[in-house]
Parts: C-alpha cells; structure tokens; sequence
C-alpha cells in the first residue's frame, strides 16, 4: 500500500494520507514526531487545537480496542478508542521496513465503518506470516481476545484450549480472505449492541 508524505510542520507533526485502493486519500490522519525544521506559515496554534479536541473526544470513549499484526521482525501496534459514532485510533509502527516511522505516532478519526479496511491495508504492510492479536474492552464490562495466523497470505484461526490457568493453541481452522474485515465486523457489532447510548 503505497505511503506518501503531504506536508511538515514547524510543530514537528507531519500530516500524512495514505492512498487506499480507490485512489482516494486517508484524511484526518496526524503524524507526530521530531520537527524537521522547515517553517509552517499555518504555525503550532493548528496543531494544538487538534490536538485538543481528539483528547477531548477521548473522554467519550465506550469502548477499547487494540489490535497487534507482528510477524516477529515488524510490526503495526493500533489502539482504537471507539465512541458512539466515530472511532480515535492510535497507531505505531516498528521493525525492519517501518525505520522511517520509527519515534512517530499517527493519530487519526475514522467511522467505524471503516475500522476493517483500515486494519487489512495494515495487515498488507506486514510482509511476511504474521499473528493478528485483537483484544477488547467495553464499559459494560464485555472483553475479550481473538486471534488469526496468516500463512503464505491465507488466514486461519487458533482453537485457543484453556486448562486451569493455562491457556494452549490447538488446531487451526482455514478462513476466507476477507477474515480481518469480518472479525472487526463482529466485534464492532458485539461491542455496540451490549452498550447503550449515553442518556
């Protein structure tokens, strides 16, 4: 999936799009890291406002989300904060491939919605096999774990057998290629019909 750079600020915070597969770019995403030292006629009031109001939006959070895609040598750590109609995600990137991301975080809102397109263009910056770990937690008190192994491009689940305090992987079970955007549309779907709205 190709990255390209849109703009620096003297804030240090690139502002960077991602070009789906539709050829349209990603909005709305914020890259923050080490200033690069070319002026910004914009300046940091920009930036800080921005800033303010995603933290702000953090407080209406009803639910977490993180999801690690690691083969080992690189990986793509992001944490989703999901609201009643929008999701604020977080994500980090690490390893070999990913040198040029190293030190920034990329903070970006997107409709949940988009939340599985998002997460299986990460998963094609992975290269090689790799382990997708979704964890969650909802304010009712709804969580748990899922977890899908990618082989030569092909997904299957881990029958995951607990004993006692131990938790073992079984057997595998092939999945479709659309696996990822599945999964998130299930636990999206879980996660927004065992809370309600806020009064």
């Amino acid at each position: 999936m190709p990255r390209t750079e849109s703009e620096t600020t003297s804030a240090g915070v690139r502002a960077t799009g991602v070009i789906p597969d539709d050829g349209r770019g990603i909005t709305e995403t914020v890259m923050l890291g080490e200033s690069a030292g070319r002026d910004s006629k914009r300046g940091p009031d920009v930036l800080t406002a921005w800033l303010t109001g995603f933290t702000a939006e953090l407080n209406l959070t009803r639910s977490r989300m993180t999801i690690v895609i690691s083969s080992g040598d690189e990986t793509a750590h992001l944490e989703v904060s999901l609201c009643d109609d929008i999701c604020l995600a977080i994500l980090v990137l690490h390893g070999k491939g990913f040198e040029e991301f190293e030190g920034f975080e990329l903070l970006r809102r997107l409709e949940p919605s988009e939340l599985g397109r998002v997460t299986e263009e990460l998963c094609s910056l992975v290269e090689k096999d790799c382990v997708l770990t979704l964890t969650y937690l909802s304010e009712a008190k709804v969580a748990g774990m899922e977890v899908l192994h990618r082989v030569d491009g092909t997904w299957a689940r881990p029958t995951l057998e607990r004993d006692g305090d131990t938790i073992t992987v079984g057997a595998e079970n092939s999945l479709e290629a659309n696996a990822v955007r599945v999964l998130l549309a299930a636990i999206l779907t879980r996660l927004q019909t065992t809370t309600g709205h806020r009064p």
